[in-house]
């Protein structure tokens, strides 16, 4: 979704929000947070967007999330608004990359888009357990072939 530029005196409705806002503002910081870098399908994704600003640095009093991409065959809503507020979750149900956008403002203006990219992964180890790939991982995986080979 393109934010058009518009006059201080234009306004248009946020699709969602249920409020007018005004024309984006290029000081204004929307940042998305997750309490990781990569996730399994099915696990709850969580996201927030601490330390975003608006002008004059202060906290904004609207947060618009939406799920601009997900992988093929995902039923996880594409879309839609999935939060109000400073915090979002949604659950994955694919492999691959969910692209999440936040815009942030306030009365005045809203900050430009910005996107995250959550990768969604599932790896099956020996016990049967589903497991996300991270360093440590990797080096016992290493390890297990070196000694099976060795």
């Amino acid at each position: 979704m393109n934010y058009p530029k518009l006059s201080s005196t234009s306004k248009v409705l946020l699709l969602g929000l249920g409020r007018d806002v005004v024309p984006t503002n290029d000081l204004y910081k929307a940042i998305i947070n997750s309490d990781k870098d990569r996730y399994i399908v099915r696990s709850i994704v969580r996201l927030d967007a601490r330390g975003s600003t608006t002008s004059p640095n202060t906290d904004p009093k609207y947060y618009y999330w939406r799920i601009v991409s997900a992988p093929i065959g995902s039923n996880v809503q594409r879309f839609g608004l999935i939060a109000k507020d400073d915090a979002a979750q949604f659950t994955p149900d694919k492999t691959g990359i969910y692209k999440i956008e936040l815009v942030v403002g306030d009365d005045t203006a809203n900050s430009p888009p910005t996107t995250k990219d959550i990768r969604v992964s599932i790896i099956i180890d020996s016990s049967g357990q589903q497991v996300v790939p991270d360093v440590s991982y990797l080096w016992q995986l290493l390890g297990d072939f070196y000694t099976n080979f060795n």
